[in-house]
């Protein structure tokens, strides 16, 4: 009896963790243009989209979409002290990629369609790893 509780609750569980994935691997629309730029990455020795946040009303402000299997871009470079607005791209993020962390400044952030910024001002330098809920997506945001 017990056995074939655990398989059910197994059978539950692979169930549920696949459906998760789909929805963080669904079919995407292709990439708008950017104006981003592609840089090596001195840590990993592979690339990496690294965007330089744009001024707009004294606000650093970025976009976040999806790219090849991760957030595009990866690193978004910001400057300490000032207000940042990352500005979600919900016709591309799907699934978990709309549950944005960066964990070491206690951010949190579900982006909707009617709900697609997250505002705050990084009162630290360093480099912040960023990413979906689920560890699936990651990128980095440089606080300089």
């Amino acid at each position: 009896m017990e056995n074939k509780l655990l398989t059910k609750l197994i059978m539950l569980f692979v169930v549920v963790a696949a459906i998760a994935f789909a929805g963080c691997a669904s079919k995407l629309p292709p990439a708008a243009q950017t104006s981003q730029v592609q840089t090596t990455s001195e840590q990993s020795g592979g690339s990496a989209i690294v965007v330089d946040a744009k001024q707009v009303n004294g606000i650093q402000e970025a976009s976040l979409s999806w790219g090849k299997l991760n957030y595009n871009p990866e690193v978004i470079k910001v400057k300490k002290g000032l207000p940042v607005r990352i500005i979600a791209d919900t016709a591309r993020l799907q699934g978990c990629f709309r549950s944005f962390r960066i964990a070491d400044l206690e951010i949190t952030k579900s982006f909707t369609e009617t709900d697609n910024t997250v505002e705050f001002t990084p009162q630290k330098s360093g480099t912040f790893a960023f990413g979906c809920s689920m560890g699936m997506g990651a990128g980095r945001l440089v606080v300089e």
